[in-house]
């Protein structure tokens, strides 16, 4: 679904035409499944909110590049 959204925001000219959205994907698939597995075994509840927003951060920056300032 994620990578049917990106195909279409790169023929759109949103996302560069030099990125690879399947491998893009993997990787943040692979990646957020990987921090979130070592969240739950070493990490705080405290810490939830943070690690879901560099996630969050981290899947913006694979698919669109830089946040604009007025959004981070």
């Amino acid at each position: 679904m994620v990578a049917k959204h990106l195909h279409e925001e790169q023929r759109r000219g949103s996302v560069p035409a030099g990125v690879d959205v399947d491998i893009v994907c993997d990787l943040v698939a692979q990646f957020t499944d990987g921090a979130i597995l070592e969240h739950i075994q070493h990490g705080r509840p405290d810490d939830d909110r943070a690690l879901a927003a560099e996630i969050a951060r981290i899947g913006w920056l694979a698919c669109y590049g830089p946040v604009p300032p007025n959004l981070s």
